[in-house]
């Protein structure tokens, strides 16, 4: 009988256990990756974009006025532990939108204080 455990049942949960969703992972693939050296997005950068996933590289330290405005498909932002400002509107007519980003970061805090959804992540 331990044979048998030994020989199914741990292959088996051991299957299971790679199954199982990690918190803080995030499966999606973004479509919109920006350049590793960009730090600031500019105003009405990506304006009426159509994107459902966007990734901010790792340097970002501002989003500007508007720069995801009206982008009905946008659904998830990933935005780096590095970024400290986020205008206001950044996100204006953008619904739906989940922002990804570290726990305690500033991402989290402009989710909260806008009504946005925030999922952390490890990263």
């Amino acid at each position: 009988m331990k044979t048998l455990l030994r020989r199914v049942l741990v292959p088996i949960l051991c299957l299971a256990l790679l199954l199982v969703p990690v918190p803080g992972a995030f499966a999606a693939e973004p479509d919109l990756i920006l350049p590793e050296d960009l730090r600031v997005i500019g105003a009405e950068a990506f304006s009426g974009g159509s994107f459902r996933y966007a990734q901010l590289s790792e340097k970002v330290t501002a989003i500007g006025e508007k720069a995801f405005c009206n982008c009905p498909n946008l659904r998830y932002v990933y935005i780096p532990e590095a970024t400290g400002s986020i205008s206001a509107d950044a996100f204006s007519g953008t619904y739906n939108l989940t922002i990804l980003g570290k726990r305690g970061s500033y991402a989290e805090t402009y989710a909260q204080d806008h009504g946005f959804r925030f999922t952390p992540i490890v990263k």
